[in-house]
């Protein structure tokens, strides 16, 4: 990148999420619940988020409840949505020590069925892709634009296994992010500045997936990337909010939970910048052979830099 557009970066996104090297991947059975003071409200309308999914089971899915605790780490605090076929889960570590700050995370709950991109298996396939990606060269640039896992581990379901990743938590995908940009009377100014920006740091990103791991990811989109959170206090509230005014949930016949999701952080904090954007979910992620072969070629390159004649 230029030095001007590395100005441009600092400016729209001053801080970096630093990405940890490896995690855990083990599997666990037990579930500790954590009584609520509030009664949550029974939800009665009709479908409700994960149920939507075309042709759903919930003998596949995990049946998380607000307030689990998972790896004897993990507190589910609010559900956040539904990808694909995974829920979502905002959750906080309770393994820290008391006098340091809250460290809020998400978890990727996947089903216990998928497709099998791998030799590895189709329950860890994820896992595998992110431990490619920080297992090739943590000194590119690139790599502070992909959201990698920060853990792992297994969940014992009704149906088999069921894959959990750990993430930082983000805001929203950028798709969402522009919309709010264009609802603001300064958006139109500043949007195509932003979206300079953003393209640069996705191929940053893409190029060290690309030929440094070897990887394709298959599936970018505007909702594929997303938008860090401008403040921690961002999540302070939404658990807060969901402690006192506890979102509805409903049960279906076998047991299994669905909660209505916290889908919204609301507008941007005024004065507070975001960290750079991340590529995410690379549940379509596969391996390629050998080294791939760039799709674009600077002048220099292809005219074996002698452009007097130009």
């Amino acid at each position: 990148m230029s030095g001007h557009s590395i100005r441009t970066a600092t400016r729209l996104f001053p801080t970096a999420i630093k990405t940890p090297t490896h995690f855990q991947n083990r599997t666990f059975g037990t579930r500790k619940l954590v009584p609520t003071q509030l009664q949550r409200a029974i939800y009665s309308g009709g479908r409700l988020d994960e149920e939507l999914v075309h042709k759903f089971d919930p003998a596949y899915w995990y049946s998380a409840e607000v307030g689990q605790i998972l790896k004897d780490t993990y507190k589910l605090v609010a559900k956040l949505g539904f990808v694909n076929a995974s829920t979502v889960w905002l959750a906080k570590d309770i393994t820290r020590w008391s006098w340091l700050p809250t460290r809020y995370v998400t978890l990727k709950i996947s089903t216990s069925h998928g497709v099998d991109f791998t030799n590895t298996g189709h329950h860890t396939h994820e896992t595998y892709i992110s431990k490619q990606i920080l297992s090739k060269n943590p000194t590119h640039a690139g790599l502070q634009f992909l959201q990698t896992a920060i853990d792992g581990f297994q969940l014992k379901g009704e149906r088999g296994l069921h894959p959990v990743l750990v993430n930082e938590p983000m805001r929203e995908p950028v798709s969402v992010f522009l919309n709010r940009l264009r609802e603001t009377g300064e958006g139109k100014k500043c949007e195509s500045e932003f979206v300079r920006t953003l393209v640069g740091f996705v191929l940053s990103g893409l190029d060290y997936l690309h030929n440094e791991c070897g990887i394709v990811h298959r599936d970018i989109s505007l909702s594929n990337i997303l938008i860090p959170l401008e403040s921690i206090s961002l999540l302070t509230t939404l658990e807060k909010s969901e402690s006192l005014y506890p979102f509805p949930m409903k049960t279906l016949e076998n047991g299994y939970i669905v909660h209505m999701p916290h889908e919204d952080f609301g507008p941007v904090m005024p004065g507070k910048a975001t960290g750079p954007p991340k590529v995410h979910d690379f549940g379509s992620a596969v391996k390629i052979a050998g080294k791939s072969t760039p799709h674009f070629y600077s002048c220099e390159s292809r005219c074996g830099g002698d452009l007097t004649w130009v």
